[in-house]
């Protein structure tokens, strides 16, 4: 090859980004291919931030913003560090600053950085020009042009820096809307630099959401407050949902389907992640089909027919104080404190929905405001312990998930050391409740969640009334959190502790181990009778312990 065909190939490299991924980007390839290639969404972002970039440069007037919103695992990272190479190869003379942010140091910006690195060692074009070095950490270096990397933290101090090539930002949808605007968002300010952002849907509420609306309406279009679910190609908006990245890649569908059969179609994590559907920040947390699983059953409350596993679910909740109404079975229904609620579920794991087991509710208890013990002459039955004692002694779970914090910290601690390698003292966070709901919506989803068949009791009616009422509010972190029902005229205080004890579900059967079944057939008996009879013992192998220790 001639000096001038390498010299002309160099040059086609610089301008065409295909071109360059194609003959001088080695080990690049994708699934089931020899050689790399940008596949045409990427193509088109790499150019339309080139073009925004050189806009600026020669101080054209025009967008100097340009939002890539594409599902997940679908190489945004890639074409970012694409971008970057090529910009450390075309501006090298001339000089200029990149920056480029993420919501946390680790991992996200750490992720970048590993990118941008591997991408730098694959690129045969700093062969000819030399490669990059890192200075101080955070910046790379290739001659006069500079890429720095700062964190969008909340704790991060990034002021002062200046972007005169390009603001790259990952995971907008993530990012603090005043992080962004009080320290970022002036870094463009004296070279006018153009800002890109990257990211997939979110709760309507979140940074990028308003930057694609923004410049949808800018452009044009006919609906600029509804982006989500389609394909768009404009020079300041580029969005691929999931639909378009498995007609390009057969194992992303392969993906993409399992997810959906898993999870559901409706599922938040679904819509947002894969369709890039914006959902309201608040809503019902239940679709329609979703509520007529968890309300209508056929078998009748308290019967299983076979040997099933049984797990117990506890939501905790504290006294009422002069009560008033008081049911001497779900204390004052009418007092606004929370409730405590107990479900329990036969987990059947021979039969399988999507690696999930198949979970019957077959009985529930709520009360409200009953005191914890009966240190003050109170009927053992008329005491948390006392319930708690007869209902897990009826069904003699395997696993006991129960509410540890605030005032149920107490009687969970109790409930471990009187029921042993049994009892999970959960303490939730916010990440770990959303968790806890989205693993819930996946099972029912499933269809590995039914119910027994509603009898028109008092925790009956209040199940169907929290599964009819229960909201979601959906944050910009994608966290998912649970909203009490609007109430209504005349009805008792909205709650929600029975959807709240039933979301443990996920973590009680994938904590839960197998060999403590009930026998063969269980029939409802009442574990709230007022009938003062000892506590049922666990037979556990061959030593039979009583339960809780203690005698009514």
């Amino acid at each position: 090859m001639s000096l001038q065909s390498v010299e002309r190939n160099l040059r086609r490299a610089l301008l065409d980004p295909s071109f360059h991924r194609k003959h001088f980007m080695t080990d690049h390839a994708l699934p089931g291919e020899k050689h790399g290639r940008l596949l045409y969404p990427q193509a088109n972002t790499v150019n339309a931030v080139e073009r925004l970039v050189a806009n600026a440069r020669m101080q054209r007037k025009g967008p100097r913003s340009l939002v890539v919103r594409s599902s997940r695992q679908t190489m945004k990272n890639d074409v970012d560090a694409t971008v970057i190479c090529r910009l450390l190869h075309r501006y090298r003379k001339a000089g200029g600053i990149v920056i480029r942010t993420a919501p946390s140091y680790s991992p996200q910006l750490l992720n970048s950085r590993r990118r941008i690195e591997w991408m730098v060692a694959r690129d045969l074009l700093f062969h000819a020009s030399g490669d990059p070095f890192w200075r101080y950490g955070h910046m790379l270096c290739h001659d006069k042009v500079e890429v720095h990397l700062l964190s969008g933290s909340r704790g991060g101090n990034p002021e002062g820096a200046t972007a005169s090539l390009l603001l790259s930002v990952d995971e907008a949808h993530r990012f603090d809307r005043g992080v962004f605007e009080d320290r970022f968002g002036p870094m463009v300010a004296i070279h006018n630099a153009p800002v890109v952002m990257y990211g997939i849907a979110a709760d309507r509420a979140d940074l990028l959401y308003e930057h694609i609306c923004a410049n949808l309406k800018e452009a044009g279009d006919p609906d600029p407050e509804n982006p989500g679910g389609r394909m768009i190609d404009l020079p300041t908006v580029q969005q691929y949902p999931a639909e378009v990245w498995c007609d390009l890649l057969p194992t992303y569908r392969q993906h993409v389907d399992l997810r959906e059969r898993r999870l559901g179609a409706d599922h938040p994590a679904v819509l947002t992640n894969y369709h890039l559907m914006d959902i309201d920040a608040l809503g019902g947390l239940f679709s329609a089909p979703q509520q007529v699983s968890l309300t209508q059953g056929s078998d009748a409350r308290g019967m299983r027919l076979g040997r099933y596993e049984t797990v117990a679910l506890v939501d905790l909740a504290g006294e009422v104080e002069d009560a008033e109404e008081v049911s001497s079975e779900h204390g004052d229904i009418h007092a606004r404190n929370d409730a405590c609620a107990v479900l329990i579920f036969a987990v059947d794991r021979t039969r399988s929905k999507f690696d999930w087991p198949v979970c019957s509710l077959i009985d529930m208890a709520w009360w409200i405001g009953l005191p914890l013990d009966d240190d003050e002459g109170v009927p053992a039955f008329d005491t948390v312990k006392g319930r708690l004692n007869g209902i897990l002694g009826r069904y003699r779970p395997s696993t006991v998930v129960v509410d540890a914090r605030g005032v149920g910290y107490g009687t969970a601690r109790w409930l471990g050391r009187n029921y042993p390698g049994k009892v999970v003292e959960y303490a939730s966070t916010a990440s770990s409740k959303s968790e806890d709901l989205y693993g819930f919506l996946g099972m029912l989803n499933a269809g590995a969640i039914d119910v027994f068949k509603g009898d028109g009791s008092v925790e009956w009616t209040e199940w169907e009334r929290e599964v009819k009422g229960a909201r979601k509010k959906l944050s910009a972190h994608s966290l998912i959190d649970l909203l009490k029902p609007r109430r209504k005229l005349g009805e008792p205080p909205a709650r929600v502790d029975l959807i709240r004890a039933a979301s443990y579900l996920p973590r009680a059967v994938a904590g839960a181990e197998a060999g403590h079944f009930l026998d063969a057939y269980v029939e409802r008996d009442d574990p709230y009778s007022m009938e003062r009879r000892a506590p049922e013992p666990i037979l556990d192998g061959e030593n039979e312990v009583t339960v809780a220790g203690t005698t009514f």
